[in-house]
């Protein structure tokens, strides 16, 4: 059975919905679809150009796997933007021209395996961003072995302007996988913005450490404002003495 939400449509799902292997799901024409419950398909079959499924607060989207193979995914060519609730995609993405947009801090998001170039953006809020997890969740019996691929050509958004820092560097990690590579953002598909403005600096990482991948932003403050501190405090501890 195939569910399509269509003509400009939005469709709120705010009770839940979790019979398993009931149903696919088409987001198109335009449409928009806001899940704030929990919902299970047995797989998404498309997120159209100009479509969007917002996975809000109270959310908890669950795509089984319901083959042994992988043949059988989903696309994005729209959006699908996650601002709360813990997601599990259990099968493969072949999308190519989509965009994933993380908002805040407040989810939590596993992909079994991405496959084709997308659109990635992460929007901090003022306690930071909510990373992408890859490696199946056992649901459906999928396996743990992710395989994202084509992040070479992806683009990678971010925007740090809501962010604020308290005291010592934090570390985000924006995307995390295991027991396969994770391949590489081209550094000139990379634009953070935000960031190193206002006595804020951040560094940016890809690497592999102990058979796990990682992609990671650390928020610190820049030398010149930890500079100003400590002069701060050394005013502070010489009124102290003069008192």
């Amino acid at each position: 059975e195939l569910a399509t939400i269509n003509n400009g449509d939005t469709v709120n799902v705010t009770t839940d919905y979790t019979a398993p292997n009931t149903y696919r799901l088409a987001v198109q024409g335009n449409s928009t679809l806001n899940v704030s419950a929990a919902m299970t398909v047995n797989r998404l079959t498309t997120i159209a150009s100009g479509s969007t499924v917002n996975l809000l607060d109270g959310s908890a989207f669950t795509m089984p796997k319901v083959t042994s193979g992988n043949n059988d995914g989903w696309s994005i060519n729209g959006t699908l933007e996650i601002s709360g609730g813990t997601h599990a995609f259990n099968e493969r993405l072949f999308s190519s021209g989509g965009t994933i947009r993380v908002i805040g801090s407040d989810s939590e998001t596993r992909f079994h395996q991405i496959t084709n170039p997308l659109n990635y953006e992460f929007q901090f809020d003022a306690a930071g961003v909510s990373g992408l997890i890859g490696g199946g969740t056992g649901i459906g019996g999928s396996g743990a072995g992710p395989y994202w691929s084509a992040l070479g050509t992806s683009t990678l958004d971010v925007d740090g302007s809501a962010f604020v820092l308290s005291g010592a560097p934090q570390t985000f990690t924006l995307m995390e996988t295991t027991t396969t590579a994770l391949s590489n953002f081209n550094t000139a598909n990379v634009n953070i913005t935000g960031l190193g403005v206002e006595g804020l600096n951040y560094t940016f990482q890809q690497f592999q450490d102990g058979g796990k991948n990682y992609i990671e932003l650390t928020v610190l403050p820049e030398p010149s404002s930890v500079a100003l501190l400590g002069l701060g405090l050394s005013s502070m501890l010489l009124r102290r003495r003069r008192v």
